[in-house]
């Protein structure tokens, strides 16, 4: 009995020591988790993104630079052909009298974007017309007979001559100048006189004769004035005011229809041609352009204000040529003039050239070399000019031009083209290697190249 409660007492002070051990571990192991805990807290806090956290790349010793190509600018180049001593006549009604050409380059891409020509020596001589000559037959002159002429520019009517016959009695003949006008009838429009615009020329007598008579009348000097009218046409008309006895004579119109013939109160005209001779003239022999509507390419040459017989011309048409040169027409509506062209200048571009970038970004700029070979400028001409687009938002105050190595940069000079975009223009061009150095701000704010 004494030795089984010995040993039950000697078990628990056993169990309670193995129970004391594990909870004294226990509070020592606690402890030192938290204490670790604690300092490796305090250690990351204290770190920066420069400091040595594990597993992050470590910086390359390499230079922060990037260098690469870019996407090509738009280029263009100009380039002018001057000649002050052209002294080229010609004269409008004179066919391959009346065109002439300018040099140009053998490349349909590089063209003429802006022309300017002198023009002076202009003279429009006096004309003669026949409206008809050829005799068939002859109408009384009992009602009034109307036939027409044409008159593109304003001038004078000067002289005119008619063809008739009264066989039998004197008669006196009664001339008038009539303006036109719109006539519709029956859905269809014609040109008429226009009752309302007559002068009287005059009334001439003419004494008996057998056959046909030309009746000469000189020295009228009416105004044709192309705004009073219509289609630039006019009528004379004639009537026999005496014995009754007159007649205008008319060809049948075999050879084609020469006027516009009316017999007065008519609704339709008549298809006759009466027999008529006219002289004018037009408002200045030494016109200015717009007095004749002198053309060049059926564009209008203008006038210098104040001084007759002389003008310019400027167009910018685009044109090219592959032969070398241009072609240029000169018309009037007048009869036969002439004129000198002395001066002509063409201005030609080019805009299909495309320069390379090359690149060197750092930090905080990115430095730009933009270039392109040029060879397309032509001996004979003058004004070459380069031209580089880059975008607004680069230095373009700072930049550096250079044909080979040679600086052009005092040469240049930089404009606004619109769309974001600039024009780095450099004078005084010739063919060769040409670039430009230019910068930019960089957007990214660090290039900061890691070793792998």
């Amino acid at each position: 009995m004494f030795w089984y409660t010995n040993v039950r007492k000697r078990k628990r002070k056993a169990v309670f020591l193995f129970i004391l051990i594990c909870f004294l571990s226990s509070s020592l192991f606690a402890q030192n988790f938290l204490q670790n805990l604690s300092q490796k807290n305090d250690n990351i806090e204290g770190l920066t993104l420069d400091d040595d956290i594990p597993n992050q790349p470590k910086t390359s010793a390499y230079s922060q630079t990037f260098e690469d190509s870019g996407d090509n600018m738009n280029m263009s180049l100009h380039q002018t052909y001057i000649n002050t001593t052209f002294d080229t006549v010609v004269n409008t009604s004179i066919v391959n009298g009346n065109n002439f050409t300018v040099t140009s380059p053998q490349d349909v891409s590089f063209n003429s974007t802006f022309a300017n020509f002198t023009i002076e020596d202009i003279i429009a001589p006096n004309k003669s017309l026949i409206i008809e000559d050829d005799w068939v037959w002859q109408i009384d002159t009992n009602t009034k007979r109307f036939t027409s002429f044409e008159l593109s520019s304003s001038g004078f009517l000067e002289n005119l001559s008619i063809s008739l016959q009264n066989p039998n009695n004197d008669e006196d003949y009664q001339i008038q100048l009539y303006e036109a006008s719109l006539w519709p009838y029956l859905g269809t429009d014609y040109i008429r006189y226009n009752p309302t615009s007559s002068r009287t020329i005059g009334t001439y007598y003419l004494a008996s004769h057998v056959g046909s008579k030309w009746l000469n009348i000189t020295g009228i000097n009416m105004k044709l004035n192309k705004s009073l009218t219509y289609n630039n046409t006019y009528f004379i008309a004639v009537t026999g005011v005496t014995s009754g006895d007159g007649s205008w004579d008319f060809e049948n119109q075999g050879d084609g229809d020469d006027s516009i013939v009316w017999d007065f109160g008519g609704n339709l005209p008549i298809a006759r041609d009466h027999l008529l001779k006219i002289d004018v003239t037009p408002l200045n022999n030494t016109p200015n352009p717009e007095d004749i509507s002198l053309k060049i390419n059926n564009e209008n040459v203008t006038g210098y204000s104040n001084i007759n017989g002389s003008g310019y011309w400027e167009s910018t048409v685009v044109e090219g040529s592959v032969s070398g040169s241009l072609d240029f027409n000169v018309s009037a509506d007048w009869w036969d003039v002439t004129c000198n062209i002395t001066q002509v200048q063409i201005n030609y571009t080019k805009d299909d050239l495309e320069a390379t970038t090359q690149f060197t970004a750092t930090a905080s700029s990115v430095n730009w070399t933009v270039s392109q070979t040029i060879n397309n400028f032509i001996s004979g001409f003058d004004g070459f000019t380069v031209n580089f687009t880059v975008p607004d938002s680069w230095n373009y105050t700072t930049y550096q031009a250079f044909n080979g190595s040679t600086e052009m940069t005092s040469y240049s000079y930089n404009r606004s083209i619109g769309g974001g975009y600039r024009e780095i223009c450099i004078t005084n061009g010739s063919n060769g290697d040409w670039s430009i150095l230019i910068n930019s701000t960089n957007q990214i704010s660090s290039i900061d190249p890691y070793e792998s």
